[in-house]
């Protein structure tokens, strides 16, 4: 047992968006999330002092798979101030991706690419004797990176 922080349970994934409307397509359309809440701060002095900014101004979608509904991501917008933007390679310090497990890998990177995602690689498929998973990673529209498995 820690001495530390106590954690319960995860709540939720948060992520910085350019565009909220066509990353909601990409999380909603493509990738099949379902959207839980939508709601837009114009102003609220809590957000600004928790984020350590001023005057922020934000919209969210709250979406969640249709497995997990309770575990939910946050695509996140911010109208002020500006965001900087840049994606860091998948290798950088500091990195984090999101993973989601999906029925069919092949499928679903075939779908992703026809949808226009940006995938790193083919799907990677591991022997048995390594777990039979089934890997991708692709990019959302802003370079967020996500992880696609197929559990065996």
């Amino acid at each position: 047992m820690s001495d530390g922080v106590t954690l319960k349970e995860m709540n939720h994934v948060a992520i910085m968006v350019s565009d909220l409307e066509r990353a909601y397509r990409f999380y909603h359309d493509l990738l099949g999330m379902e959207k839980q809440e939508y709601y837009e701060e114009k102003y609220i002095e809590g957000v600004s002092a928790v984020m350590g900014l001023s005057d922020v101004r934000m919209k969210i979608y709250i979406m969640s798979s249709p497995s997990t509904p309770g575990v939910t991501l946050h695509v996140t917008a911010l109208d002020h101030p500006e965001c900087p933007t840049g994606r860091p390679e998948i290798h950088h310090v500091p990195s984090t991706h999101i993973c989601f497990t999906v029925d069919d890998i092949e499928a679903s990177y075939a779908a992703l690419l026809a949808g226009g995602a940006e995938c790193v690689s083919k799907p990677v498929h591991y022997p048995p004797e390594a777990g039979g998973w089934g890997i991708c990673f692709v990019y959302d529209p802003d370079g967020n990176l996500l992880e696609l498995v197929e559990v065996p």
